[in-house]
């Protein structure tokens, strides 16, 4: 039989059982147009309904930002009041704290200070602050707003003791939101309920509907299940089918409405198109059947001619498209089969390519690890060199007093020790603050400030150590106003020009060079020293890189000054680049930084000692050694020292002393340091006493820990002699 008289006998099979069932078919389409429409209206509830919760959590998390507020802590309402207007959600809602009877302390719906008569019974305050948890209301009339309101309501219980409820009022119009933007049709209705089955908001004539009961059978259908549907007729008679689902936060039910009919007459339409096109397809499909066999023969014929080529190892010329989707797809893998012949050829050679350069790249990654082992090991001796010269000669220092006890060699042997210690504290500290910088862990307290005057500061400590002594320093400077931490920036410049004389020889010359230009400040340091490698030069910044590997490390340095300064730079939004010529010819370090508006006023400048102001200073400090040192130290500036090795001690000679700082440690045994300074800051005999916190933890949470404890300032172990002095005199004045 040929393919002709197979495809009309097929068609004639066909024709009978489809029509059989069609029948079925039909019925299933109804089913599924019905679910269809249901799960559409159930996706919408849950969207409405997640946007309620969305709009009610950004609130909760608004009214937690209130109740941490430290206005409402310090009963400072007229402030709390500017930051609840503030923290309001939207505008058509505002904020109320009510106290432990239910007085209203604030409302943000009148300007502050207008007198407010509305009193809430005392009982819902009780209640609200017995759930600890923020909840959401049903609707209520709301007696000052004149309409209905909604409220979510959260407990607030001070570290004082104190209590307060505070509330975010709604108008049933804020949610009506949740419909904006949504494709409802216009036969639909979306309605809003509270937990007791009050209608909050409705898609369509909410002015009229808001605050009534919804009807008997949806007001048990939604009390019984969270999320369902539910049939009924209207009060016109007309069927309805609602979709309702439950707001998790808030308990409120959303609930999307339908017609029957609406449902039903789109599955009639799509019913009709589909038997239309039913019979209308075996119509056709007999008619033309005889037609498309005859081409289906030749493209058959076609298709076996081209598989015969392809057999013979040869790609056949491209088939032409037949339109008929099985035998276009035939010989559509016909032809991929031919490409895939040629393309295996081609992907054998570059597969060996692949490989090639993959052995390549596992080779350098090898190195990099080598390299990155042995930076590893140099640092490491370097660490070992670095604090075996200070250690050896600490000991040296020691022995000197043991043998000796010429006083010139005990001065030379105090100096010794001295210079050595403070090279061990840099060396720690710059171990910490790299650390720091490179886990985050590092932050900045900045200001705005002339950078011109940081730098002439960085040079003249310099000059005071003698360090540019043997140099010619060329310094050339602008105003250029930037936002740094001042500490730190000096720290990065006196790291740049501490490097530049180090590796400069003695005669050379340095020059400093900056400039505002356009939207930064420019600051150049060159020098015509010793100069960086080529090789050297791109890995300048990395940690732990440094040019002097030789035996004697003449030069010293763990090598991780420069990328504590390029990290420091970063964190300030500022750039540095590193440019020499080689070995021999100098090298240039150029720092960028954003230029900021010259500000109104003066800023203020850092204060320097007067050694005109003197007083008495009481230090509770419990470890013998560091109190004696810092005793001897403010002793030596002229200034009266009173001495505690515990908190009690310290609590009963400030009563008696009176001293006009006192400088306390955080770990004393027994009564902390913060115990000690609440108790001076509580005492009227002593509340006035500047209190100095000493701790060898100086984060940000360690600082404002210390001002919440009474604390007027906060410093971090180890001390220098003029950080206190400074300390003091800002104190003083």
């Amino acid at each position: 039989m040929k393919v002709r008289s197979y495809l009309l006998l097929l068609a004639l099979v066909i024709l009978i059982p489809v029509m059989v069932f069609s029948g079925l078919a039909i019925a299933r389409l109804q089913n599924a147009f019905h679910r269809s429409s249901e799960e559409n209206q159930m996706e919408l509830a849950r969207s409405i309904a997640l946007a309620i919760d969305q709009e009610l959590t950004s609130a909760k998390s608004a009214l937690r930002v209130l109740a941490a507020s430290s206005f409402l802590e310090t009963e400072d309402f007229a402030a709390f009041y500017q930051h609840a207007k503030v923290a309001n959600i939207g505008e058509t809602g505002w904020v109320i704290l009510y106290d432990a009877q239910g007085d209203q302390v604030i409302s943000t719906r009148v300007p502050y200070g207008t007198p407010i008569a509305t009193t809430r019974d005392r009982r819902d305050v009780i209640s609200v602050l017995d759930r600890a948890e923020t909840t959401a209301s049903n609707l209520f009339f709301g007696q000052a707003a004149k309409q209905h309101v909604v409220m979510l309501e959260m407990p607030v219980v001070l570290p004082s003791g104190k209590k307060y409820v505070l509330s975010q009022v709604f108008l049933p119009t804020h949610f009506h939101s949740a419909f904006a933007g949504r494709e409802i049709p216009k036969d639909w209705l979306v309605g809003i309920f509270d937990r007791n089955g009050t209608i909050i908001g409705r898609s369509h004539r909410a002015d009229k509907y808001v605050g009534r009961p919804v009807i008997a059978s949806m007001k048990s259908a939604i009390t019984a299940e969270r999320e369902g549907m539910l049939h009924h007729h209207t009060s016109d008679g007309v069927e309805v089918l609602d979709v309702f689902t439950q707001s998790k936060v808030s308990g409120w039910t959303v609930a999307v409405g339908a017609p029957v009919s609406v449902i039903a007459k789109a599955s009639y339409q799509a019913l009709f198109l589909w038997v239309g096109g039913l019979l209308i397809a075996s119509v056709v499909g007999i008619s033309f059947a005889a037609y498309f066999s005859r081409r289906l023969v030749r493209a058959i014929t076609s298709s076996a001619e081209s598989a015969a080529v392809l057999g013979t190892g040869q790609r056949p010329t491209a088939s032409k498209m037949t339109r008929i989707s099985e035998v276009d797809r035939l010989n559509s893998a016909i032809d991929d089969t031919a490409r895939l012949l040629e393309e295996e050829r081609a992907s054998r050679a570059a597969v060996e390519a692949e490989r090639e350069r993959l052995l390549m790249a596992e080779k350098q990654a090898r190195l990099t690890a080598d390299e990155l082992n042995q930076s590893k090991d140099r640092f490491l001796a370097m660490l070992s060199h670095e604090l075996r010269n200070p250690i050896n000669a600490i000991t040296a220092g020691i022995s000197v007093f043991e043998l000796s006890l010429d006083r010139d060699a005990t001065a030379k042997a105090i100096g010794v020790i001295r210079r050595q210690g403070l090279h061990l504290r840099r060396i720690v500290d710059d171990l910490l603050d790299v650390s720091r910088a490179l886990t985050g862990r590092l932050s900045l307290k900045t200001q705005r400030v002339d950078l011109s005057l940081l730098v002439a500061n960085s040079i003249a400590a310099l000059k005071a150590a003698g360090k540019t002594s043997e140099h010619n320093l060329h310094v050339s400077t602008e105003h250029a106003w930037v936002d740094v931490d001042p500490v730190r920036m000096e720290q990065i410049l006196t790291n740049l020009l501490d490097n530049a004389i180090k590796y400069t020889p003695h005669g050379g010359h340095i020059q400093v060079l900056l400039q505002a230009v356009a939207d930064d400040a420019i600051l150049t340091i060159r020098d015509n020293g010793i100069g960086i490698a080529p090789e050297l030069l791109p890995k300048i910044f990395d940690v732990f890189v440094q040019a002097d590997d030789s035996l004697d490390r003449s030069q010293g340095g763990l090598g991780i000054g420069l990328s504590l300064v390029k990290e420091l730079i970063r964190m300030h939004g500022g750039t540095i680049l590193a440019e020499s010529p080689g070995l021999g010819h100098g090298s240039t370090f150029t720092l960028r930084l954003p230029v900021k508006d010259v500000p109104q006023e003066e800023m203020l400048k850092p204060e320097t000692a007067d050694s005109s102001l003197r007083g008495s200073v009481l230090l509770v400090e419990d470890n013998d050694d560091a109190r004696e040192l810092f005793a001897m130290m403010l002793e030596s500036s002229g200034y009266k020292v009173l001495q505690a090795d515990n908190g009690v001690d310290g609590l009963r000679i400030a009563a008696q002393e009176l001293p006009e700082i006192a400088f306390i440690d955080i770990g004393l045994p027994g009564m902390d340091g913060f115990e000690v300074a609440a108790r001076l800051k509580n005492s009227p005999t002593t509340g006035s006493i500047s209190l100095v916190a000493l701790s060898g933890y100086g984060t940000a949470h360690d600082t404002e820990r210390s001002a919440k404890s009474g604390f007027d300032r906060h410093l971090v172990k180890p001390v220098k002699l003029a950080d206190l002095i400074s300390t003091i005199v800002a104190l003083q004045n």
